[in-house]
Formats: structure tokens, sequence, C-alpha cells
């Protein structure tokens, strides 16, 4: 059920998708934690089956966290506290805190996903920054997180993050040079020579960052 869910979140049946994830938990209850937070990712809350499994146990650090996290959903900025009370009350309980806090980020970024997805940019901003207090040095949600700021047109920002995601990872910047193209394309100048200078701060002989700088600037 899970990879036919992941099916239906691509052609866009966030019902269907939904459907299919409870589906999945009725049959096994062990799949909970994994299931509701891959579902974030297509702006699926688990928390009927969240509140049961914390009901069982109580003690449950990951399914304290996830439902936390599924407070996120609501408008309602009281709400949003308690989930942030919730899931610190969760990483004081939970035994590998290492773990979790990477189990708490991955969360947090794919619901996040979910909102710069829908083009709520502010909202995924926020959910990026909740991930990264957990996961400061991870790469990818500093990309994600830059990715939003670029959308939103706040190319100085975007690039900030940038350049933290790939002096901690190079293999981000294949992605970075993406972005470079596509602002060349856009007719950004200065974006994309911004983009081709961060690359070269990291990577001086980056030879393809090179090349597109000088092209970059005919």
């Amino acid at each position: 059920f899970y990879q036919s869910a992941r099916f239906y979140i691509t052609g866009s049946s966030r019902k269907l998708s939904e459907s299919l994830y409870n589906k999945a938990v009725s049959r096994d209850m062990r799949l909970l934690p994994f299931v509701a937070t891959v579902a974030f990712n297509s702006g699926v809350s688990l928390e009927p089956w969240l509140e049961q499994a914390l009901k069982e146990n109580p003690k449950d650090a990951r399914i304290a966290m996830l439902l936390g996290v599924s407070g996120f959903f609501r408008e309602d900025p009281e709400i949003w506290k308690r989930s942030k009370q919730q899931i610190n009350s969760a990483f004081e309980i939970a035994q590998n805190k290492f773990l979790f806090a990477q189990q708490t980020s991955q969360s947090l970024m794919n619901l996040g996903n979910y909102y710069g997805n829908s083009q709520d940019y502010n909202r995924a901003i926020e959910l990026y920054k909740k991930a990264l207090q957990f996961r400061p040095n991870y790469p990818l949600g500093l990309m994600n997180l830059g990715n939003v700021y670029d959308l939103q047109g706040k190319s100085d920002l975007a690039l900030k993050q940038y350049v933290k995601a790939i002096r901690l990872d190079a293999g981000q910047i294949p992605l970075l040079m993406l972005l470079g193209k596509r602002r060349h394309q856009n007719g950004d100048l200065l974006g994309t020579i911004q983009i081709y200078q961060a690359v070269l701060q990291v990577e001086p002989q980056h030879s393809e960052a090179r090349s597109a700088l000088v092209n970059s600037a005919k």
C-alpha cells in the first residue's frame, strides 16, 4: 500500500493516497511511524492512529513527536505552540537522542516539502527552519530552505543556504549548477553569476562552473 500511495501522490490524488496510507497502517500498526513520516510529504496526517498508539504506549517518543508534527497542519498559533512543546517533551524521553533528532528533522522537512509544493512558502520556511534546529548541518535541508527563498525572490538568503550546503556536502553542487542554468534561462544574470561564484568558493577548479561563469558574463 505504501508504494501505491506514493504513486497517487505524484498523480495529485491526495484522497486516494490518504486512503492507502490508512489501509497500510490498519493492516500492520508497526508501519505507523514510517508511514506517518512519509505521509507528511503529501499533506496527509495520520493523527487518529498516532493518538491511539500514544494512548497504548505513552512513553513512545517517536509517536509523541509525530503527533506533535501533525499539529502543524492547523492554523491556530496556540496549537503550533503546543506542538513544539510536545516535540521538545518527546526529545527529553527519547533514549537515542541523535536518532530522534534525525527522525524529527525528517518529519518536519517532509511537511515543509508539502507546503513548499503547495506554494505556501512562509509555512514551508518555518518548518524547514524547525527541521534544521534538530539537524543544523543537513545539506539537503539547507538546499530545500534555499530553494524556497529562491522561489520568493530572496536570492541573497537563498545563496547563504546554498553555500552552507555545498560546504558540508560537495555532492549538492550539481543541484546548484542546475539552478544556475535555470536563472540564466530566466534572464537573471546577477543571480546566475552569484550561483557560479558560490560553487567556485567551494571548488575553485570546478571546470563547468568556471566555464559557465565566463559564458554568463558575455
